[in-house]
């Protein structure tokens, strides 16, 4: 019990010196960082996964407890807020540089640097583990030590990382020796700075001054000088006195400031070493005490079995006692019987009875037998003695039990308050894990808040993704069928060209067509008209009126066909060139049609009017001929004088 409170007694102010020290203007750091960077990190792989980081500490009982970080965050910028026991990637950052670093926060009543044992990881076959060597380091202090330079991890299983506390120590040693050799350094410029500003300190005067203080020692010789030079030059020289007595004294001043200020620097940087050489200490100092906290623990179980053992002795000392007291007893009843018998025997009368009963019946092994209850006596009397002697011996061996019980009583009482104590720490302790606890079910729930809103921004990264895959398919798409129009209007414009070509041959060959249609359809006309006025002149002969008439009967009806039809065809053209008074489009020309497409039939606009008036002089001529024909073929008395004659 006292070496526990003396151990926290120490570990207490410790722990206080440690969170007081003072570094660059700010309190002691109290968080210790450690990293995990990959070495020579190839270039095909983009992220790099480590499956379950987790920290243990192993502790006095052989027990290993794990150990939760605080913060982690990577150096992909991507931050978590509980990455105990969960897997880490880290996506390739810009820098090409891997690493994943663990805060930890040290406590008052635990100054150990490392505050776990060992770090422990997997690498099972398949992962995109990447790195096949990785640094360890800490930083504490803002200065940061280098743990194992190039930790090999190439096999797939579990790798762990023991972290001793004597290697933290070489590693702090070794990356001080510089920041030692430097104040060491300092020192030994420090004499030779302390020399010159002492030096600086003790110039004599100049040499103006000595020469005025000679001439001020010999008036009569300088007193002409004097006279000649004037107040002026006597300013001039204190004035210039004074600047030099200034600059020396502003050199000895900033050769001070400069002393001050190394020995400022080597103030400090002993500071930072004590203060890691004490936290160093204060971490064996607290390992000590876990060994001496153990070592109790130990010494405690021991008493409780020595205490244990104790008891049953007691128990066993106890029945001894009671059977002990009970054969005493028996003892003694049988003794007094036995005195009774030898009294009886020393009795005159019983002797004479005794002689008589001899006497009488002569049988001498009552005699012998009471020779032998004599004997028996005296060995009982021999054996009470010494039991008396026994039962003296075990009551003082029960006087110094009773000690030995009550000593033994005041350390169990001391372990039991010892024990009150542990379990008062364990509750404490308890209750720092419930708060722990609930403050990871908080961190958790944070996480589990951020993990959503991650994967809602990874759906939301995802559907923009599709998008524009999307937008790069319909832009795909888009110049596909752009190429393609190209190509259609390159062969359209093409087509245009031929289809120009073509339109203007058929306009030349279509004037030439006119102008032919128009000549023989005034030859026609003028042929038909004389044809017409030609038979209608003429006097027919009775043969040739019977000829004729024979003719006209064949001819008429065939006649009267044709031109209907004629009428019909010149109608037709006429009402479509009436709906439809500008020409056709033509069919645009597609990639695979010919080069040279013939276009539809059609009639230019400007030989419209001339064909309508064609087939109206065509279906007047028509009807003409027919009411003609018609007429001259009905069976009636012709005059004599002329065809016309009788119509007249």
């Amino acid at each position: 019990m006292r070496g526990c409170g003396y151990a926290r007694m120490v570990a207490g102010p410790i722990g206080l010196l440690i969170a007081l020290v003072v570094q660059d203007g700010e309190v002691g750091a109290d968080k210790v960082t450690w990293k995990l960077e990959s070495v020579h990190h190839p270039f095909p792989n983009q992220r790099w996964i480590l499956p379950e980081v987790d920290f243990w500490k192993r502790q006095s009982d052989g027990t290993q407890l794990r150990v939760l970080c605080s913060f982690a965050y990577t150096s992909d910028a991507q931050t978590y807020s509980s990455v105990n026991g969960k897997t880490l990637s880290v996506v390739r950052p810009e820098s090409n540089r891997f690493w994943i670093r663990f805060e930890f926060d040290i406590l008052s009543e635990d100054v150990d640097i490392a505050p776990f044992t060992t770090i422990r990881f997997a690498r099972r076959p398949g992962d995109d583990f990447a790195a096949n060597f990785i640094r360890v380091s800490f930083e504490y202090k803002q200065i940061e030590h280098m743990m194992f330079a190039k930790y090999d991890v190439r096999a797939d299983c579990t790798h762990e990382i023991a972290v001793k506390m004597e290697a933290i120590t070489k590693t702090i040693s070794r990356s001080f020796a510089p920041k030692k050799e430097d104040i060491s350094d300092e020192e030994q410029m420090a004499e030779p700075v302390h020399a010159l500003s002492s030096d600086i300190a003790q110039t004599p005067p100049s040499q103006t001054r000595r020469r005025r203080q000679r001439w001020n020692a010999n008036p009569g010789l300088c007193l002409e000088t004097i006279r000649l030079s004037g107040a002026i030059v006597s300013g001039f020289e204190d004035e210039r006195e004074h600047l030099l007595d200034n600059i020396t004294r502003q050199a000895g001043e900033i050769e001070r400031l400069k002393g001050n200020l190394a020995t400022a620097k080597q103030q400090r940087d002993r500071l930072r070493w004590i203060s890691v050489m004490d936290v160093v200490k204060a971490a064996r100092l607290n390992r000590d005490l876990e060994a001496v906290k153990a070592g109790q623990a130990q010494e405690v179980t021991v008493r409780n079995e020595a205490v244990t053992e104790l008891g049953r002795q007691r128990d066993e000392l106890l029945s001894r006692f009671t059977l002990q007291a009970l054969e005493i007893e028996f003892l003694n009843e049988k003794a007094a019987l036995l005195g009774d018998q030898l009294n009886y025997q020393l009795d005159p009368t019983s002797k004479r009875h005794a002689n008589e009963f001899i006497q009488r019946d002569g049988n001498r092994e009552t005699h012998r037998g009471v020779t032998e209850l004599e004997r028996e006596r005296a060995h009982l009397l021999a054996k009470v003695t010494r039991l008396s002697r026994e039962l003296e011996e075990v009551k003082s061996q029960a006087t110094r039990g009773s000690q030995e019980i009550s000593r033994l009583k005041l350390k169990v009482a001391v372990l039991i308050n010892e024990r009150d104590n542990v379990q008062t720490q364990g509750s404490y302790q308890a209750q720092e894990i419930s708060n722990l606890i609930g403050l990871t079910a908080l961190l958790e729930q944070q996480r589990c808040s951020q993990q959503v809103e991650v994967n809602q921004q990874a759906l939301q990264i995802m559907e923009l993704e599709n998008e524009r895959r999307g937008l790069l398919t319909n832009i795909t798409r888009q110049e596909t069928n752009i190429s393609s129009l190209k190509q259609q209007v390159a062969s359209l414009r093409h087509g245009r060209t031929s289809l120009t070509q073509q339109v203007a041959a058929l306009r030349h060959g279509r004037t030439s067509q006119h102008k032919q249609t128009r000549n023989l359809a005034s030859g026609l006309l003028l042929a038909s008209s004389a044809a017409v006025w030609k038979l209608a002149a003429r006097a027919p002969t009775p043969a040739k009126e019977r000829f004729e008439m024979a003719k006209k009967k064949l001819v008429a009806p065939a006649s009267l066909v044709m031109g209907a039809g004629i009428v019909a065809v010149a109608a037709g053209v006429a009402l479509k060139l009436a709906r439809h008074p500008e020409p056709p489009a033509p069919t645009p020309v597609s990639p695979a049609a010919p080069a040279n497409p013939l276009p539809r039939v059609y009639i230019a606009a400007e030989y419209h009017w001339p064909v309508i008036a064609f087939a109206t002089v065509t279906v007047i001529f028509t009807t003409v001929a027919a009411v003609v024909l018609i007429c001259d073929c009905c069976p009636r008395r012709r005059h004599p004088e002329g065809h016309w004659h009788g119509l007249l």
